[in-house]
């Protein structure tokens, strides 16, 4: 006889303890006092001593033997009887771990029936083969959460939850939930279609205790034809475009077996409008990149969620969509910091009438411009500007250098030249401590008789990258005679323009936790340090520089669905609320996520989409942008032996029949030497109900013996006058 609860069997045993301490240690304590008839009672006493003895100890026993009747029934005892297994065999006590991928990958449609769906059946299956007194667990493998934990006899509650289970969109972690299950003597199924997607992990090196044994489902082998959206970010407007124009960047993949030449529709959606774009595949093209000109039928004026999405159905429903948020200002807002801030810059001379006329090239332009007296600039000011270009840095104390470093880590990007007239750039140590940047820069600027010509170093990307086929070219005619000398560690810093001699001539800071940029340039916006004015590299320079730089400040927090703690925590946030998703998603029914001060959320980011950071009383303070890991999404075929080495050092098998009836072999040593008797219940039905019913003959046993060995517990007669 076993089992099922073999614990509480212990409890039960060790409670028989009870009942002897207090027979032994709380008898009761009596105080003699003699009396005249005392004598009388004395020989009656006597008499009856032996056999009250007797009943004390029958009732110790009966309340021992009840204790322990009490924990036999909870138990759930089974009556033990050999018995033999589907092969012939003495069968072994049975408990089968199902893991169960649950992961993004198994959205994937190849053949009309969905990976989750067959993954289901392969688990119902499994469980099916099992016998009644056998246990089993179940664990998604997304997150590794169990859903039947620990190992139970209670099939119908594992087939319930098996029929629970739907694809989410997170990432599989097949790595993380083996690991969890894989004990000594345990059997571990796992259940998938081991598609490139969810085996993203597969360099993580499992370890587990001897003697535990994997099977593994049959690999999918069916190649299914797949199109993903892979990046989605918006764009600046180009200068001369309407004010209701939001230009978007998709970057797109795609894969099957054959990559012959298609035509992929793409949605842009925000609010009600809706503008199409398409990308022309060529024969074995795996990756594009378009650009969508989303046009709204009114001017916005604040942000806005976009959702970007393929049209054409496809093996991976999805990974189709995507999401980001477009800025709507209607003009960027640029603050000069300037001595000259009485007059407009375009009546100034020197650096700052250069910066008014590279962005403002023409009349009715998108980039306001407000000139900034150093003495003035405090954080008010600050606030009002999606970018600040500072000219004059030399007038600038530590103070207002600490209010331009916070207004960046709020989203500012800060444009930094070295004043015409300088001769030293004490400035410059201000700068750096105040942005911890650890660039070093030169006290004296370096004068050179022949000018340095401009090249485009090999880090020059975004925000340049518009401009980036013509940059070489634009750069050839342009040259520097005077600059500062900038040295900047690995890690710390990008350079986008250098001169020929390996010097920086325009780089961008590195800066940890901020969501704006501080871009630097090493030579003064003055024709007696470079010719960059007067060439045609300015224009494109200048404006390619605040526009791209203003739109990929990120308006909320960029995060991977499944994560439970912000990169970046946003400031008075107490929750956040979908307020965008996919098209099958109603927001108002998806409950809002409360967030802590650090970014830490009550839960997971379970559902892709925008979700709006809110405050105690519901007004906006920012956004955060849930997209998928494409990567996880993929749903190319793994070969088996790929599959198996995700596995090396552990006895890993993949079926190659029928996957219940090998994990029912697999869980009771079929072939093998039994290491564990079996108990299989009589009739198939537990024992339990016998142990009950003793136990309640000894309670009523026990109550009437008690009873009967009170002292006075019969009927008293009185006699006598008083």
């Amino acid at each position: 006889m076993i089992f099922a609860s073999p614990w509480i069997v212990v409890a039960g045993c060790v409670a028989m303890s009870i009942p002897i301490a207090i027979h032994l240690f709380f008898r009761r304590r009596t105080l003699p006092v003699e009396w005249a008839a005392m004598a009388m009672l004395q020989e009656a006493i006597r008499r009856t001593a032996r056999h009250r003895r007797l009943q004390r100890l029958m009732l110790l026993a009966l309340r021992c033997v009840a204790v322990v009747l009490a924990g036999l029934a909870i138990g759930g005892p089974l009556l033990a009887r050999e018995q033999s297994g589907p092969s012939g065999t003495a069968m072994s006590e049975s408990e089968l771990i199902i893991v169960l991928d649950d992961g993004i990958a198994q959205h994937a449609r190849v053949g009309g029936e969905s990976a989750i769906e067959r993954g289901r059946t392969l688990a119902l299956k499994a469980i099916d083969a099992m016998g009644p007194s056998d246990r089993v667990g179940v664990i998604r493998s997304a997150g590794a959460q169990p859903l039947v934990w620990p190992p139970s006899t209670d099939l119908a509650s594992a087939r319930a939850a098996i029929n629970t289970v739907e694809a989410t969109f997170q990432e599989s972690a097949l790595s993380e939930a083996i690991e969890a299950t894989l004990t000594r003597d345990r059997t571990t199924c796992v259940i998938s279609d081991f598609r490139q997607g969810s085996i993203t992990d597969s360099s993580v090196t499992i370890t587990t205790e001897p003697g535990s044994r994997l099977l593994l489902s049959p690999p999918a082998t069916i190649v299914g034809h797949n199109t993903q959206i892979i990046q989605l970010e918006a764009v600046a407007r180009p200068p001369s475009a309407p004010r209701n124009l939001w230009p978007l960047r998709v970057k797109l993949r795609r894969e099957g077996s054959s990559l012959s030449p298609s035509i992929n529709a793409v949605e842009a959606m925000c609010g009600e409008s809706r503008t199409m774009g398409r990308v022309e595949w060529a024969e074995g093209q795996a990756g594009a990149t378009i650009e969508v000109f989303m046009q709204t039928s009114t001017e916005v004026k604040g942000d806005s969620p976009v959702r970007v999405s393929i049209v054409e159905p496809d093996a991976q429903p999805a990974d189709n969509t995507r999401f980001t948020i477009a800025v709507g200002s209607p003009a960027l807002r640029v603050g000069v910091v300037t001595r000259d801030s009485s007059t407009s810059l375009v009546e100034s001379d020197g650096a700052n009438q250069w910066i008014d006329r590279s962005l403002r090239p023409i009349e009715g332009g998108d980039i306001d411009l407000e000139p900034i007296d150093p003495a003035t600039l405090d954080t008010g000011k600050l606030a009002r500007c999606d970018a600040i270009i500072i000219l004059r840095p030399d007038l600038l104390g530590a103070k207002e250098w600490l209010s331009v470093a916070r207004r960046v880590e709020d989203g500012l990007v800060a444009i930094v030249a070295p004043p015409t007239e300088a001769t030293s750039s004490l400035w410059s140590d201000e700068m750096v401590i105040a942005f911890s940047l650890g660039w070093t820069i030169a006290r004296e600027p370096r004068q050179s008789e022949v000018p340095e010509p401009v090249t485009v170093s090999t880090a020059a990307t975004t925000p340049l990258s518009r401009i980036a086929p013509e940059l070489t070219e634009l750069t050839r005619p342009a040259s520097a005679n005077r600059w500062f000398e900038m040295t900047i560690p690995e890690g710390k810093g990008t350079t986008f323009l250098e001169l020929m001699n390996g010097s920086p001539l325009l780089a961008s800071a590195n800066l940890e936790h901020a969501r704006g940029t501080l871009m630097v340039f090493s030579s003064a916006i003055d024709l007696a340090w470079n010719n960059l004015p007067a060439k045609p590299l300015m224009v494109p320079l200048m404006q390619e520089l605040l526009r791209q730089s203003v739109a990929s400040v990120a308006r909320g927090s960029a995060a991977v669905v499944g994560v439970t703690r912000l990169s970046r925590a946003i400031p008075r946030a107490r929750e956040l609320r979908l307020v965008a998703s996919d098209s099958t998603t109603t927001t108002s029914a998806v409950r809002p996520i409360a967030i802590d001060p650090q970014g830490k959320l009550a839960q997971p980011l379970t559902r892709p989409g925008v979700y709006q950071a809110q405050d105690g009383v519901g007004v906006g303070v920012g956004w955060v942008i849930v997209n998928i890991d494409a990567d996880a999404a993929r749903v190319a075929p793994t070969p088996p032996d790929a599959v198996t080495g995700m596995f090396r050092g552990i006895g890993c098998t993949i079926a190659q029949g029928d996957l219940a009836q090998e994990a029912r072999r697999k869980v009771t040593g079929a072939g093998e030497t039994p290491t564990l008797p079996v108990a299989v219940a009589l009739s198939g039905e537990s024992i339990a109900p016998w142990f009950f019913w003793a136990l309640v003959v000894f309670a009523i046993t026990e109550s009437t013996l008690a009873r009967s060995a009170s002292i006075g517990s019969g009927p008293t007669h009185h006699t006598g006058t008083v």
